[in-house]
């Protein structure tokens, strides 16, 4: 059985290599979304320690240039980012395709 599904376009492979390095397993499909929303939260908190101006920074946040490529907050606060098509087939995920947009 063959199950394809979304997700973000493949990671660095500098990232990739540090990963798997560190953690002496294979990367996981949510392993650089996560590493990128930590960076973004980390990067929010450098601004202010005041709950009131980091609720304002998350609202005002629009784009992320990170490990999953690039990611884009739109003015209805969807999330937006580069996507590819892969395949689950007898426990091994291969990419298929990306899926492209206009970047906004």
């Amino acid at each position: 059985m063959r199950v394809l599904f979304i997700s973000s376009e493949p990671y660095a492979p500098e990232f990739i290599q540090i990963y798997e390095e560190t953690y002496n397993v294979p990367i996981s499909i949510p392993a650089g979304q996560s590493y990128d929303a930590t960076n973004i939260l980390l990067s929010l908190l450098e601004r202010t320690g005041n709950n009131r101006e980091l609720i304002a920074y998350m609202k005002s946040f629009s784009e992320y240039e990170g490990i999953s490529g690039r990611i884009y907050i739109d003015e209805e606060g969807n999330t937006k980012m580069q996507t590819a098509i892969y395949a689950l087939e007898n426990g091994s995920i291969t990419y298929k395709q990306p899926i492209r947009w206009d970047g906004r």
